[in-house]
């Protein structure tokens, strides 16, 4: 899967720091190591986040006061997409439930996360891509994305500005819910 936006250049990935508590060290695989190097995307396009680069996109028009305007729900839905299917753009972390799966079970669950495209009024309601659950095996998996200030300590004014956004994927089992 490529993410191509207006000819890109590929860039070699960025390394998401890791967060490991109380995980079974035989199973241990760090947030950064689910998303590996060799996952073909094109960064760059966090770059051509202008106007033009959202110029044909058709969304509903909710109604509420955060959603009306389309280009910036464009823009979050692009920022939380990026995220979910590079790995950048943002943090990752996982829980202790998510950590002790296998190595194989955990890549399968990622790889399932970056081609998520069933999107739809029922599951995501505000069509911002922020939220999802994967079925494997016999795990119930959530994701979701969080949007905080650039230090961490609030919530985001503008989610659809990443200069003043921090983003934070958060992959957990159903039951650390």
């Amino acid at each position: 899967m490529t993410i191509n936006t207006k000819g890109t250049k590929h860039k070699q990935m960025k390394p998401v720091p890791d967060i490991n508590v109380n995980v079974d060290q035989e199973n241990a695989l760090s947030d950064s190591e689910l998303y590996s190097p060799d996952f073909e995307h094109h960064s760059d396009s966090m770059d051509m986040l202008d106007d033009e680069l959202f110029e044909d996109v058709e969304l509903l028009n909710i109604g509420t006061p955060d959603h009306t305007n389309n280009r910036r729900l464009a823009r979050v839905r692009f920022l939380n997409d990026h995220l979910r299917i590079t790995g950048e753009g943002g943090l990752v972390v996982s829980t202790p439930g998510f950590q002790n799966l296998s190595k194989g079970l955990k890549f399968e669950i990622v790889a399932l996360l970056r081609a998520e495209q069933a999107f739809n009024h029922d599951n995501d309601p505000w069509q911002e891509h922020d939220f999802g659950t994967i079925l494997v095996e016999e795990h119930v998996l959530l994701w979701k994305i969080d949007y905080f200030d650039i230090d961490r300590i609030g919530h985001s004014l503008d989610p659809s500005d990443p200069t003043v956004t921090s983003r934070v994927l958060t992959l957990m089992l159903a039951t650390e819910y």
